[in-house]
């Protein structure tokens, strides 16, 4: 069943979007193995460091994103202003998205608004086209 997707997204005529927190950068991440509580990530913004420096990118998604063609993934993710600096630099620097690809919303729902994207209508594809094919 999952074959038919695996296949469609590697093609580089595809666009795919990305979520970069629990998908490009993995919760389970840190000295015990799993991410730090809301309370010391918020002591960390404040501190202004380079928050997602500490997270190790996923070799899977790296390899995937290589292989395609550059500039048909991209990264949509909710994103505080604080934050935001340290989550594109480990978009950009360990699976080079470009910067134009990245986008990042205030609200989860916003993640569904296309207009934020820049991809033409004739490069998207929704999951009834996908299993139509």
């Amino acid at each position: 069943m999952w074959r038919p997707i695996i296949d469609l997204v590697k093609r580089n005529d595809i666009v795919v979007v990305f979520d970069v927190d629990g998908v490009l950068a993995p919760y389970e991440w840190g000295s015990e193995q799993h991410a730090m509580p809301d309370a010391e990530w918020d002591k960390c913004l404040e501190n202004n460091e380079d928050i997602y420096a500490r997270i190790t990118p996923v070799k899977e998604f790296v390899n995937f994103i290589r292989n395609k063609q550059h500039g048909t993934c991209y990264v949509c993710s909710r994103s505080a202003d604080a934050e935001a600096a340290s989550k594109r630099k480990f978009c950009v620097e360990n699976y080079n998205i470009p910067d134009e690809n990245i986008v990042f919303v205030k609200e989860k729902s916003d993640k569904l608004k296309r207009k934020e994207y820049d991809v033409p209508e004739s490069r998207l594809k929704s999951r009834t086209d996908v299993f139509q094919q």
